[in-house]
C-alpha cells in the first residue's frame, strides 16, 4: 500500500479500545477526542446507539488516524440519548459512518460526560 493511501478499517482484537467504553459504562467517560492508546494521534472517538425504544443497542470506540476501531452490543448507560443526526439504518460494525460525523459526535459524547460529572 502506498504511504499516502488510506489505511482499512480493522478491529481492534485487543482489549485496548474496550477499555474505553469499560470506563464509559462504569461512570468515568473521557473527554473525546482522546489521545488513541495504539498510535498516539488525538484522533480517538467513542459513540454509544440505542435501538428505538430500548437500551440496548450498540457501541463503538474508534481512531480516526490509525483505523482500529472496537464495537460491540452493550446497554445504553442510564440517561444517554442518541445523537439525533446518526441515521440507525446507517450503522455497521464499522464506524465509517460515524466517522465522517466525528466532531458532532464527540461534542454530543462530551455534553452527555459534562452531566454525568455534575451528578
Amino acid at each position: 500500500m502506498p504511504p499516502d493511501a488510506p489505511r482499512e478499517w480493522h478491529d481492534d482484537d485487543g482489549d485496548v479500545l474496550d477499555a474505553v467504553m469499560r470506563r464509559a459504562m462504569s461512570g468515568a467517560p473521557e473527554c473525546l477526542p482522546a489521545v488513541c492508546p495504539l498510535c498516539d494521534s488525538l484522533s480517538l472517538h467513542a459513540y454509544i446507539h440505542a435501538r428505538e425504544g430500548w437500551r440496548a443497542g450498540g457501541s463503538w470506540v474508534w481512531c480516526g488516524a490509525c483505523r482500529a476501531f472496537s464495537h460491540a452490543r452493550s446497554l445504553t448507560p442510564v440517561g444517554w440519548v442518541n445523537l439525533d443526526a446518526v441515521d440507525e439504518a446507517a450503522l455497521t460494525a464499522v464506524p465509517g459512518v460515524l466517522d465522517a460525523m466525528a466532531s458532532r459526535i464527540d461534542a454530543h459524547w462530551n455534553a452527555f460526560r459534562a452531566v454525568l460529572l455534575q451528578g
